[in-house]
């Protein structure tokens, strides 16, 4: 396969190790058999994307690559399906997530993306958790995928627990809390940390709980507030280029995106990704 595929010149590897790292994934793929169902539908940008995310080391974006389908197909799989945006646009329309503007601010090239869920947005009786992670992988990718800088540099979760009740809490468990850390050590994104601010007592307790289900390195990536945002300020190169909501000095209206859910339905990438892979392994041992 050309380094440079249908995809656009965006898309390709920028310098020769990215370029010798992407020959030797697909090399590794291709001479793995268990890979084959989802050779077809790994693209040169999600190859660069998990590559960058990686720091080039081909063998780590394999083992991710088995991770993930493994949990596609065998242990997630209806999860997974949800990950389809016209599946998803009724809770799209919800803005439960946002995206921080993150272009042009000072230390841009070296600020990971960041990415908020606004629990407060969240009626776990109208939208399930299921869909909530599955759009919350939506936008983690639009997050990252038009940008070499971020791929390399990773993303941060902002969780605000504003608003945070016992119809959330009746939806948490020890199986919710394995699919989020399947999530993690899955997907080709490099995790920087999440920071849970506005926390109430309850979602302290909740996370002391639950925390042993992550591995030991996610779990001291993940911090639990109520107002001090020095964790998350620790996170970032220029943490005055948040939004005023997150301890910055930037207008909420300029640091916060907008209207970013009209066009994340052009690409779809990882929707046929998903539906692909779950196609070809059907196929192939059911």
């Amino acid at each position: 396969m050309e380094i440079c595929e249908e995809i656009g010149e965006l898309f390709c590897a920028e310098d020769e190790k990215e370029k010798t790292c992407l020959r030797l994934t697909y090399k590794l793929i291709n001479d793995n058999k268990d890979l084959q169902p989802m050779r077809k539908f790994w693209t040169n940008k999600l190859a660069l994307i998990a590559i960058r995310s990686f720091g080039c080391d081909a063998h780590k974006v394999i083992r991710v690559m088995k991770r993930l389908l493994h949990s596609c197909t065998m242990s997630y799989p209806d999860l997974f399906a949800l990950i389809n945006y016209s599946k998803l646009q009724p809770v799209l329309d919800k803005n439960i997530f946002q995206i921080i503007n993150t272009g042009g601010n000072e230390g841009c090239n070296k600020s990971p993306g960041m990415l908020v869920l606004r629990i407060n947005r969240w009626n776990p009786n109208e939208v399930s958790l299921d869909e909530l992670i599955a759009v919350g992988v939506l936008y983690a990718y639009t997050v990252i995928k038009d940008s070499a800088a971020i791929q390399r540099n990773g993303g941060v979760l902002i969780i605000d627990a504003d608003g945070f009740n016992f119809n959330h809490v009746k939806v948490l468990s020890f199986d919710t809390v394995k699919k989020m850390n399947c999530l993690l050590n899955t997907l080709p994104i490099k995790f920087v940390g999440s920071v849970i601010i506005n926390s109430p007592k309850v979602v302290e307790q909740l996370f002391n709980i639950f925390k042993y289900v992550l591995r030991a390195k996610n779990r001291k990536l993940i911090h639990v507030v109520h107002k001090n945002l020095k964790p998350l300020h620790d996170m970032l190169p220029a943490p005055d280029s948040l939004p005023r909501c997150f301890g910055g000095k930037v207008d909420d209206e300029i640091g916060l995106l907008h209207g970013v859910e009209e066009f994340m339905g052009d690409d779809t990438t990882l929707s046929r990704l998903v539906e692909g892979v779950q196609n070809e392994y059907k196929m192939r041992y059911k």
